[in-house]
């Protein structure tokens, strides 16, 4: 029989409204909290597993490794298991980076892959070279990270889950030669103005000699 395992905490504080720099993130929290960050993400390990088995009938994760019916203690029942996608991504900015934990909801929404893309008949077989191009292209997002406490083996570490992700475009090199290029300032027309002043004067002097 598969026990049953929680892969995310589902109670959590309101999202802090203001995000912060990486390296400011807590390394211990008191309850669940919600926490924007802005920076990169991107996958750095791939040696990974990249997907957990699932209840095909809820949804619920299992801590089952091989690819055949598994006991639901929800369903009270066995039943086929679902591939469904999870992986750690290293999300940075300029002060630090942290590892987080991306699930199949924002995998699918921003990566585009979900567990029918992965082959579960090998547990350590490696994704295909297509698919690791495509989940280690780096992102500029806007992350919202749950941080929670986790304990394994008597030891506590704050650990963190991708709760919201957010893309923001990369600048493209047009937008990078435009942000290198000096700005254009109008000729200086002091010096136009003088030079009427002067000839006005010099043609009134003129014509009062005359005179």
């Amino acid at each position: 029989m598969a026990a049953m395992q929680a892969l995310m905490v589902e109670s959590a504080a309101p999202p802090l409204t203001d995000a912060i720099n990486v390296i400011n993130l807590p390394t211990s929290v008191e309850k669940v909290q919600l926490i924007n960050v802005k920076g990169i993400a991107k996958l750095t390990n791939f040696n990974q597993r990249f997907y957990y088995l699932a209840c095909s009938l809820c949804n619920r994760a299992s801590n089952a490794y091989e690819d055949h019916e598994l006991w639901c203690n929800y369903c009270s029942q066995r039943v086929p298991p679902l591939a469904r996608v999870k992986f750690n991504i290293e999300v940075s900015d300029p002060t630090a980076s942290i590892e987080a934990t991306i699930f199949p909801k924002i995998a699918e929404q921003l990566y585009g892959i979900t567990g029918a893309n992965i082959d579960t008949t090998e547990p350590n077989a490696p994704l295909s070279p297509e698919l690791l191009d495509q989940l280690a292209e780096p992102k500029r997002c806007n992350i919202t990270l749950k941080a929670y406490m986790n304990t394994y083996a008597g030891i506590s570490q704050c650990k963190f889950n991708v709760y919201s992700m957010s893309a923001i475009p990369l600048p493209t090199p047009d937008d990078q030669q435009n942000l290198q290029q000096p700005l254009v300032l109008p000729l200086p027309t002091t010096i136009k103005n003088e030079k009427s002043v002067t000839a006005s004067a010099s043609s009134k002097f003129q014509a009062k000699n005359a005179s």
